[in-house]
């Protein structure tokens, strides 16, 4: 008994070492101090987006918000938020400051107006754990139907995404945060069997970002189901997007520890 004991004990102190020596697992469902980005803003024709921000700290948490275009330049949004660090009080702005205090939250509504539908993406900047989301919701068959976007905190460089182009099609969103120089983006798609269908490359401009379906860049891909791989470097941010006749919503990229 006693001899079997000591081995069970010498295998959980091997384990234990190794989770010592592993290198962190990062994710966007994991929560970290320091910031991080929401991959898709949209505003405008329609369009609009809810900004909910949460601190988890046990201290007030000061935080400074940024919105950028697809082409990397300050995105100017009308927002209920009344403290704005670029333009006066309450006018549209493409920064946003403020202080949560402990467990506090703020919701910040886009206004939603004029003909044209800006999309972008935001950017946190704090030194605190703040969580938040992003709900933004488009017009289709006389109703406005929302998807949802997390703040990704992580540190990861690849995302997967399942798709299926039988029954629905499956956009991507891709924002190149925290990084002021051109991000190229390698994408590999693959079919249900593992076969490689495509390779392509994106190129976004410094603290750009792009969002498309998939079969209006590949159109190949109509009528496939399958997995798409999108690999480029750290502190990008992926989300999918799936659509149907009557529903919209959002897909939550696969990171993969080992990657």
């Amino acid at each position: 008994m006693f001899p079997r004991l000591s081995s069970v004990l010498r295998i959980v102190a091997a384990f234990l070492s190794y989770l010592s020596l592993a290198a962190p697992a990062h994710a966007s469902d994991i929560v970290y101090a320091g910031g991080g980005a929401l991959s898709q803003i949209v505003d405008g024709g329609g369009t609009s987006t809810i900004l909910t921000l949460i601190n988890l700290d046990s201290s007030a948490a000061p935080y400074t918000l940024y919105f950028y275009d697809d082409n990397g330049n300050p995105l100017t949004l009308s927002t209920t938020s009344s403290t704005t660090l670029n333009t006066t009080a309450g006018a549209p702005a493409s920064i946003l400051a403020g202080t949560l205090n402990p467990n506090a939250s703020t919701i910040i509504l886009t206004n939603g107006g004029g003909g044209t539908i800006l999309q972008g993406w935001a950017l946190l900047v704090t030194n605190n754990t703040i969580a938040g989301s992003a709900v933004f919701g488009i017009p289709l068959n006389g109703q406005i139907v929302q998807a949802s976007c997390p703040l990704d905190t992580g540190q990861d460089y690849q995302f997967g995404l399942p798709f299926d182009h039988t029954t629905s099609v499956t956009g991507v969103a891709i924002a190149n945060s925290w990084i002021t120089t051109p991000l190229t983006v390698s994408v590999t798609i693959f079919d249900l069997n593992g076969n490689q269908i495509l390779t392509d490359t994106i190129t976004l401009p410094g603290s750009g970002h792009t969002s498309f379906m998939l079969t209006d860049r590949y159109p190949q891909l109509a009528g496939v189901q399958g997995f798409a791989l999108f690999s480029g470097s750290y502190y990008m941010n992926v989300l999918g997007l799936r659509a149907t006749a009557t529903t919209f919503t959002s897909i939550t990229p696969i990171v993969a520890d080992g990657w």
